[in-house]
């Protein structure tokens, strides 16, 4: 008889693992240079998910580094933040 297989882990899609890895490399670079580009990744993405309508990747990410990251979760907190506030700017002028 076949086990379901129970993951003790919530699989997230392949964009919120992405968010998740960029976010830990800005968090962890070791200088503003290397914060420049982890910075302009992730924002890259951010903005693409919002504008796609993709919260519930965006949320995942933010979770999965709740647990594991603090200071990754930070970074992305705050991108997705000012992301949330320029986009619609942009949008209407």
């Amino acid at each position: 008889m076949k086990r379901n297989r129970l993951s003790s882990r919530k699989r997230i899609s392949a964009d919120a693992t992405e968010l998740g890895r960029l976010a830990t490399g800005l968090a962890e670079s070791g200088g503003k240079l290397e914060d420049g580009f982890w910075e302009r990744q992730l924002s890259e993405l951010v903005d693409k998910l919002l504008q796609d309508g993709a919260e519930e990747d965006l949320n995942a990410s933010l979770d999965r580094l709740f647990d594991s990251h603090a200071v990754a979760h930070d970074s992305l907190a705050d991108l997705i933040e000012v992301a949330r506030r320029i986009l619609p700017a942009l949008a209407s002028g």
